[in-house]
């Protein structure tokens, strides 16, 4: 059930420990979530057009693995960068890993971050926790706490849940949870999900579906998504995609759309690869993300004249 959830889950990292190596660290993520705000802001203005590839290769090793990894994010405001380096020692079921990032913002910040983890195997599935510290140049730090559990029911359900809390060094504190239940069918599967997201500016909601195929030589995908963010705003969003196997590993692509709001939408397109060499495995991606917001700029208010004073 493993293998087939991962295949058809392509934009989700399943493996905890591979989870450091494309994590976006705070200052990533405000900066995208920056940059898609203005866009719908940006009212008869151009699209934006935000680009991202990363890799990372890793190696086992006697007591289980090690990966080095770089990446980089391109936007209107500049580009980013960040590197990472991180190991997972296998005990039996258990296994607990650490890994290191660092990096430069589109703005010129530099950032760093450490994480440790550990997961074991239970009697009907598997649980894991991680710790992630951060700080930048500006002085700014956080902490986030994650933790997931996969169960495996005996209707065959598979149920994985994923909470996480981050605590900025100003007090404030985003809270959230993720439950994903997948059913096996005859030729795939099927998935729901629903999640929250709490923060200063209050809760949003989104719930999701999706399916997946074998083919031949890989499985095809598609799902959709519709939530409300804290401030009421509801959005929608649909994807596809399909990976096969490669004389090396395997290859995806996806394609994502999605809408908020009247005359505001965005699009992107990813592609990845995984290729095998010895003991040893790299993983590229990359990314295009366009988001688009044609409403036409306001006109300004007419001048109001003063009514003529009595005389």
């Amino acid at each position: 059930m493993n293998k087939i959830h991962a295949g058809i889950l392509v934009a989700t990292v399943l493996a905890a420990a591979t989870i450091p190596a494309f994590a976006e660290s705070p200052e990533e993520r405000r900066a995208r979530w920056r940059e898609r705000y203005q866009a719908w802001q940006a009212q008869g203005s151009e699209p934006v057009v935000v680009t991202g590839e990363g890799s990372v290769q890793s190696e086992k090793t006697d007591t289980g693995r090690t990966w080095t990894g770089e990446g980089s994010r391109t936007s209107p405001r500049g580009t980013g960068t960040w590197t990472s380096e991180g190991e997972a020692i296998r005990d039996g079921d258990s296994v607990e890993w650490t890994a290191d990032r660092d990096g430069t913002s589109a703005s010129g910040t530099d950032w760093e971050s450490s994480t440790t983890g550990s997961g074991t195997r239970t009697d009907t599935g598997r649980e894991w926790t991680s710790t992630t510290t951060g700080s930048n140049e500006d002085g700014q730090s956080w902490t986030t706490d994650k933790s997931g559990e996969t169960v495996r029911n005996d209707d065959g359900t598979v149920v994985k849940t994923h909470e996480y809390t981050k605590e900025l060094d100003s007090g404030a504190t985003v809270s959230g949870v993720k439950e994903t239940t997948i059913t096996k069918t005859e030729d795939g599967a099927t998935w729901t999900s629903e999640g929250t997201r709490t923060g200063p500016k209050g809760t949003s909601t989104m719930t999701g579906s999706g399916s997946g195929t074998k083919t031949e030589d890989g499985r095809v995908w598609t799902s959709e998504q519709e939530g409300t963010t804290a401030r009421g705003r509801e959005w929608t969003a649909s994807a596809e995609g399909e990976s096969k196997k490669t004389d090396s590993g395997r290859a995806w692509n996806t394609e994502r759309t999605g809408s908020f709001g009247e005359g505001r939408n965005w699009e992107s397109r990813g592609q990845g690869e995984r290729v095998r060499s010895g003991d040893g495995a790299s993983v590229n991606r990359s990314k295009e993300r366009t988001v688009k917001a044609p409403r036409e700029k306001p006109q300004s208010r007419p001048a109001v004249q003063a009514p003529a004073r009595r005389k």
